[in-house]
């Protein structure tokens, strides 16, 4: 499946809460950046990784781009992804959600028409990090870096938004909340180990040596 999208990996950040770069947690025999990378390389026919260093990373068939507007967090992000993309439309998912499953990109591919941006919403909480991104948006964004507005909910209200509500359209949503936990700390680190039943090996020993 590549729809003409590009996949966008947000690297950035200072991981100060978990004491190490979380883009390089040992996971699933990979680590959270290697398996969100092989996902996306799955799913579509352009990968990139946005990161505050352009050499922090050795991804091999992955291009690294930087900011265009440095130390705007995840908005300037997605600016310089929706910037370098040759497609029209991006997906956006940041390093440290490990859990994303990608049947669910399957579904907001089919509500994009029309819309500048597809975002999901669950138990009314919005995951504007895990989203459907044009570049349309790419007007308005620089519009609110300009202005110092580095929140990406306050870009929805300024183009045209699907919130996309995924109580509505499936039945059991609780499959897979985990899907959108964000790791930030060692705490959530071991939390994601014991609650998912992985077995005790190189994950536990990370959340337990941060803690």
């Amino acid at each position: 499946m590549s729809n003409n999208i590009t996949g966008i990996l947000l690297a950035g950040g200072k991981s100060s809460r978990m004491g190490k770069d979380k883009a390089l947690i040992k996971y699933d025999n990979g680590t959270f950046m290697s398996n969100s990378l092989k996902k996306l390389n799955d799913l579509f026919d352009e990968v990139l990784i946005v990161s505050d260093e352009i050499n922090k990373y050795e991804t091999g068939e992955f291009r690294v781009i930087k900011d265009i507007y440095s130390r705007m967090g995840p908005m300037g992000g997605i600016h310089a992804g929706l910037k370098e993309a040759k497609n029209e439309w991006v997906f956006v998912i940041p390093c440290d959600m490990p859990m994303w499953e990608p049947f669910l990109i399957e579904e907001f591919i089919k509500h994009r028409k029309g819309y500048n941006i597809v975002v999901p919403k669950l138990k009314s909480n919005l995951e504007p990090l895990f989203a459907l991104y044009n570049k349309s948006c790419i007007p308005k964004i620089e519009e609110c870096l300009n202005n110092n507005v580095i929140k990406v909910l306050d870009l929805f209200p300024m183009l045209n938004t699907n919130y996309l509500d995924l109580e509505h359209v499936y039945e059991q949503v609780d499959k897979f909340t985990k899907c959108f936990s964000n790791i930030n700390t060692p705490e959530d680190l071991y939390k994601m180990v014991k609650i998912n039943g992985l077995k005790t090996n190189v994950e536990v020993e990370e959340a337990l040596n941060l803690l």
